[in-house]
């Protein structure tokens, strides 16, 4: 597996915005998949191939008010195989 990932966590406005995000690239090689539901009684491991995973993530926070926060989060992932 080779998994590659970059992020920051940031301050602004005296301590008052944060912002935290992150990007990532993820590269599976032999997954094993264990099946079981469409053989019966019986269970078993097979083979599934290579898998790549890449995607980011954001979280904000800002404090408008002692009474009033903002929060945003968000997140995207686009997974699939590459190789039966």
């Amino acid at each position: 597996m080779h998994a590659f990932e970059l992020g920051t966590k940031d301050t602004f406005l005296d301590g008052r915005l944060q912002i935290d995000m992150s990007l990532f690239y993820n590269q599976w090689r032999g997954i094993q998949q264990y099946l079981s539901e469409s053989c019966g009684p019986y269970a078993f491991a097979t083979n599934a191939g290579d898998a790549v995973s890449d995607g980011m993530d954001l979280q904000l926070q800002w404090v408008l008010t002692p009474q009033l926060r903002f929060d945003l989060n968000a997140g995207y992932v686009n997974a699939y195989y590459t190789e039966n």
